[in-house]
């Protein structure tokens, strides 16, 4: 009787706009190694979905004012889109010429633009610019001038379409590591990005420079948006790879694949092409290997990297998260058995990010092309009298067999 796998835990709309879509836009490799993030951090980001999932969901505005015809003018708070006026600032930062945003997002932006609200000062909400208007109406009206929008625009349909393709993507995540885990008794799981060794920051300095750029950058954008204003100084030379180059090599490793010996067990895999800030286009992998035949995961994402490193002709280098497993173990690579669902959970769930960072922010499109696929899961030969067993692994020479056939 085969026992049923829990399901990992959805991804909440925190760990995608901050933690994952930092990581997607904001990093940068050092030489070192070590991932840095740099420039404008994303946090705001899931509280500026949750305004306009209110703004969209409800029809209550934030605040209430009386008495305005009198000394005595009261402001008061009537729905929780009040708790986002002080603040309402960081979401400006928040804007970036080089993605496309989630339907609401955008509209959110698009609104910003030809707005009063974009001079308030957020601080006081009885707060007057000299004519009968105060920071409360102004905010009120964007609240309303938003819904509006939304209807003409037809927004709830779009983010209906907008989240077809991430949600697509999950849910063949799901059913493509289940697949493979009803096939094979485990799997030997390995994680490699794939990056350009032009985008490499040298040292400390290197970082500190790029990090100064990118929100220099940001500023400009920023300004630019909200008053019109093109400013004369040239733009940074930033470390981007374009998007035909980072294809046309991931092309070439799929297809020179079955000419490696590195890969004689692999099972399937899994890649998503991804855009930063400071890197442009890169890739991250998740590679599966028939665990019964192998049994090194850092040789093996050490193989997979090298082989990166050919087919780019040496323009490209890899990250082995395997390397370091204690930095990964929420990650659910290394060796995975079909019945340690704990593992199998953390493996979908940190694969699920993959999936999921595009829910609202992503590259913008450039022409047709596939930025995520999951590999064809090959026909296992069959090997009479080795039933899936929970019996433990024993290395006999180069090839790791059950304990009961040794």
């Amino acid at each position: 009787m085969t026992s049923k796998v829990k399901q990992f835990k959805p991804l909440t709309m925190s760990d995608i706009c901050s933690t994952a879509v930092d990581q997607e836009l904001n990093s940068a490799v050092s030489e070192d190694g070590k991932v840095r993030l740099l420039g404008r951090r994303t946090e705001s980001l899931w509280r500026l979905v949750q305004f306009m999932e209110l703004v969209l969901k409800t029809k209550d505005l934030a605040f209430e004012v009386t008495g305005r015809d009198s000394c005595r003018c009261s402001i008061k708070k009537i729905s929780k889109l009040a708790d986002f006026y002080q603040g309402f600032h960081s979401f400006y930062d928040l804007y970036c010429e080089d993605v496309e945003y989630s339907p609401d997002v955008a509209l959110f932006f698009r609104r910003l633009a030809i707005h009063p609200v974009r001079d308030c000062c957020f601080n006081r909400p009885g707060l007057s610019y000299g004519g009968d208007l105060i920071d409360a109406d102004i905010f009120n009206n964007f609240i309303e001038c938003l819904r509006g929008d939304a209807k003409v625009d037809g927004t709830r349909k779009k983010m209906a379409d907008w989240a077809r393709n991430p949600n697509k993507n999950l849910a063949r995540v799901r059913s493509y590591l289940n697949a493979l885990f009803e096939r094979y008794s485990r799997l030997l799981v390995v994680r490699v990005d794939f990056l350009y060794r032009e985008t490499i920051l040298k040292d400390d300095q290197a970082v500190e420079d790029a990090h100064v750029a990118l929100m220099r950058e940001s500023d400009s954008a920023t300004t630019d948006f909200l008053h019109g204003m093109k400013l004369d100084a040239p733009a940074e030379p930033l470390a981007r790879v374009d998007v035909g180059v980072a294809k046309a090599d991931m092309e070439k490793f799929l297809r020179q694949m079955r000419s490696n010996t590195v890969f004689d067990e692999t099972v399937g895999y899994i890649w998503k092409m991804e855009w930063s800030r400071w890197g442009g286009y890169h890739f991250h992998c998740a590679f599966f290997f028939d665990g019964s035949e192998v049994q090194s995961d850092y040789l093996l994402a050490k193989g997979v990297g090298e082989h990166w490193e050919a087919v780019t002709e040496g323009r490209g280098f890899s990250h082995n998260c395997n390397q370091d497993p204690r930095k990964y173990r929420n990650w659910g690579i290394g060796r995975v058995d079909h019945y340690d669902h704990q593992k199998r959970e953390m493996l979908g769930k940190a694969i699920s990010y993959l999936a999921k960072r595009d829910q609202y922010v992503r590259m913008k499109p450039t022409g047709k092309h596939r930025s995520f696929q999951t590999g064809v899961i090959k026909k296992k030969i069959s090997r009479a009298g080795r039933p899936r067993s929970k019996v433990p692994l024993t290395a006999i020479g180069n090839r790791t067999v059950l304990d009961s056939e040794a």
